[in-house]
């Protein structure tokens, strides 16, 4: 014996369910700072992983030159994560609109 199924209804509308985070941004401050942290730990990574294959390449430098090199690209990847970060939540504001 067979029995069928009867379908089941959804109880909202796909319009009327939302995401939690419509209307939500993250502010300025918090770009900057997640931009920061971002920075931070690369630049440690980076100086990490300078001290580690440089030497396989023949570049031999101080701990000095290595946070000098590292200190070299952190304005601009500072600046380059909060303006990707500011640019993408443009986008999504605008998006929900």
């Amino acid at each position: 014996m067979l029995t069928t199924l009867a379908p089941v209804q959804p109880q909202h509308s796909i319009e009327s369910v939302k995401p939690r985070t419509q209307g939500m941004k993250q502010g300025r401050i918090m770009s900057l700072g997640e931009a920061a942290a971002n920075v931070v730990v690369g630049y440690v990574l980076a100086t990490a992983t300078q001290i580690v294959v440089f030497p396989w390449f023949g570049i031999e430098t101080g701990l000095a030159e290595h946070l000098t090199i590292g200190l070299a690209f952190v304005g601009v990847s500072l600046a380059r994560g909060y303006l990707l970060r500011r640019l993408f939540e443009t986008i999504r504001m605008r998006s929900m609109e």
